[in-house]
């Protein structure tokens, strides 16, 4: 695996000199697509490669991880891959329905406070308040509405798993 990642910075030394993906690829005899693959890898953050690097990730898992933005989020999805032992295939279905989730939250944040709280009770299930805080434009509140514990105990529950 050292070998992979020692390909990947090399990869990037090579492109950082002017080579383009087809002349690296025909020095380090590889693919141009894999070129382009390790070009990106080259790109995340230090800790996030130490990490791959100590679970000893394939290529395969890495281009699925390369495609979240937040080195954070790909640290916790590189973790529970490994906690879980997750096959590519589930791996690639975990990123894209964190995107998904992203893409949708991107789409509530232009809505009215009421129809954020609207959408979030649809998408979640849960009595959701958003109001917006007296005097404070930009600034506002969000409230789980609960009947009893066992409700709450339920709300946690959810909160703890997403």
């Amino acid at each position: 695996m050292d070998d992979f990642w020692l390909q990947v910075e090399e990869c990037k030394k090579l492109k950082a000199q002017g080579l383009t993906q087809k002349q690296i690829a025909g020095q380090l005899g590889v693919s141009r697509a894999e070129i382009s693959h390790w070009s990106r890898f080259a790109t995340l953050n230090p800790m996030v490669k130490a990490l791959l690097k100590v679970h000893r990730f394939k290529s395969s898992y890495i281009r699925h991880i390369v495609t979240l933005k937040e080195p954070q989020t790909q640290m916790q999805l590189i973790r529970l891959a490994a906690q879980n032992h997750w096959s590519v295939r589930k791996l690639e279905m975990e990123v894209k329905h964190l995107k998904d989730k992203k893409d949708s939250l991107v789409n509530i944040i232009d809505k009215s406070y009421h129809d954020i709280g609207k959408a979030v009770n649809q998408k979640t299930g849960l009595m959701v308040l958003v109001k917006e805080r007296p005097g404070h434009k930009e600034e506002g509140l969000v409230a789980i509405v609960f009947k009893n514990k066992i409700e709450l105990a339920n709300i946690l529950e959810k909160l703890a798993y997403h």
